[in-house]
């Protein structure tokens, strides 16, 4: 899935980019939009369109037999899917650290039908309170 779009944030000045994460910490991540870019709520409606598109296609059980789903993205996106597929607030998103590279988050049906988070999921200090 295609990541978040940073618009023209390629400042390589220090200052500029402490400036940038600043105003991004005062906003909120779910809702800042990078200048020429995309917020992390722009990111939520192409994750919510997947998980439409998913949900439809696990509920043509006559067509969808497969037993795993595998999603290869990137850190925001892997966030915001765990946001809107467990219907987090946006402050639990904004506490969410982003996972380490390569690293894999799995959800998992239990023997009830619900899915469960398995992998544990970090806060980001820098936004903790």
């Amino acid at each position: 899935m295609r990541e978040q779009e940073f618009g023209n944030f390629s400042d390589k000045d220090p200052s500029v980019v402490d400036k940038t994460f600043e105003e991004q910490r005062k906003v909120g991540k779910f809702y800042y939009r990078f200048l020429n870019g995309e917020s992390g709520a722009d990111v939520y409606d192409r994750a919510n369109n997947l998980l439409d598109n998913i949900f439809r296609s696990i509920d043509d059980i006559e067509k969808f037999q497969h037993e795993n789903i595998v999603l290869v993205c990137h850190g925001l996106f892997m966030r915001i899917f765990i946001m809107r597929f467990f219907k987090m607030s946006i402050e639990k998103f904004d506490l969410l650290a982003c996972p380490n590279n390569c690293e894999i988050w799995v959800i998992e049906k239990n023997s009830q039908g619900i899915y469960e988070m398995k992998s544990e999921l970090r806060e980001d200090p820098t936004f903790s309170d």
